[in-house]
């Protein structure tokens, strides 16, 4: 297998374990694996900032729909 395979693999699944156990804040896990990834260089850092801004629309369309539940779910709407 290729190297950088295996180490995106375990990144992966390092990060997705502490997401699951909620251990550390899950987005405080993803900016950690994605540092990983970046710090362990199985991607450069153009390679990764053009992943993020290629997608902008939909992570701020995320972040808005975050923020609206985060607010609804103060109000009991869940409940």
């Amino acid at each position: 297998m290729n190297f950088n395979l295996v180490v995106t693999l375990i990144i992966f699944i390092i990060t997705f374990y502490f997401i699951i156990t909620e251990k550390i804040p899950r987005s405080s896990a993803a900016i950690i694996g994605g540092a990983a990834v970046v710090f362990l260089r199985v991607i450069d850092e153009h390679e990764a900032l053009h992943a993020i801004s290629s997608n902008l629309e939909i992570l701020i369309l995320l972040m808005g729909l975050m923020v609206i539940v985060n607010i609804m779910a103060e109000t009991g709407i869940f409940q």
